[in-house]
């Protein structure tokens, strides 16, 4: 019923810091427990997530956005219409631009570490930025 779609997302908006947890470790162990592949197929460009453990590891930081649209989705669900109306001006809505671009930035560095992939100076930067991105968004997230 509708109340109990409300009440699922008031269990997500409180305990959403658990979850983002749960699925970083669990997505850890699974790109770590699929080991690392040592020859491309043949007649293939490679595996999804990269060949080396660093790339497949990158994804994971894909949760951020992830996470954050199911987490503003949950938060818009709970809140109710006066706080809705009382908070809607000009300085929320910059300010809810300025937390979308954040939680969206780790898209636009796993696509730059996808497209450096070959070259191994310029991946490395991109690793790095992926990483600082990804873990400033984990960061707020939490």
């Amino acid at each position: 019923t509708h109340r109990e779609c409300h009440s699922l997302w008031g269990v997500y908006a409180s305990t959403h810091r658990v979850w983002l947890l749960h699925a970083l470790v669990f997505f850890v162990g699974a790109v770590i427990g699929t080991g690392v592949l040592h020859q491309k197929p043949a007649g293939m460009h490679g595996p999804i997530l990269g060949t080396s453990t660093a790339v497949r590891l990158s994804i994971i930081g894909l949760l951020v956005p992830v996470h954050a649209a199911l987490w503003a989705l949950a938060r818009l669900e709970t809140t109710s219409n006066h706080v809705m109306r009382s908070t809607c001006s000009a300085c929320f809505c910059l300010s809810s631009i300025c937390w979308a671009i954040l939680f969206a930035a780790p898209i636009v560095t796993y696509a730059l570490v996808r497209m450096t992939e070959d070259t191994t100076a310029t991946l490395v930067c991109a690793l790095v930025l992926h990483l600082v991105v990804s873990s400033t968004g984990v960061f707020f997230l939490l």
